[in-house]
């Protein structure tokens, strides 16, 4: 490290740098978080940009009803909420490997030992 500063001031200098640009990407990060609805409302367009489905993906799940989205009375338009599609995507998760087989040892372990009670 000394090869590459030429004295300690230099070395200073360019952390100072470093922390102030650190410190102004994280102001941004955080003004845009504050400006950002939580819990957005929207129409096709926001399912689009939530799912990444075509329009007439959304509208097929929709006349199935496979996928949250309101309709007040009258109005004939579709809206959607952004949170509700998200826990829509989550709840289609699957499982890794890894997390199976976590279940399954827990599992044995729990019938190994109801299993020895009963003997």
């Amino acid at each position: 490290m000394a090869q590459l500063f030429s004295n300690e001031m230099e070395s200073e200098e360019l952390l100072s740098s470093i922390r102030e640009v650190i410190q102004q990407e994280l102001s941004k990060f955080h003004l845009e978080l504050q400006q950002k609805p939580i819990n957005s409302i929207g129409g096709i367009e926001l399912a689009q940009q939530i799912t990444g489905l075509a329009r007439s993906t959304i509208y097929n799940l929709v006349s199935q009803r496979k996928i949250p989205f309101s309709k007040p009375q009258n109005s004939g338009r579709l809206y959607f909420v952004e949170s509700d599609l998200r826990a829509w995507i989550q709840e289609g998760r699957w499982q890794t490997k890894n997390e199976i087989a976590q279940e399954v040892e827990i599992f044995l372990g729990r019938s190994a030992k109801a299993a020895n009670r009963r003997n």
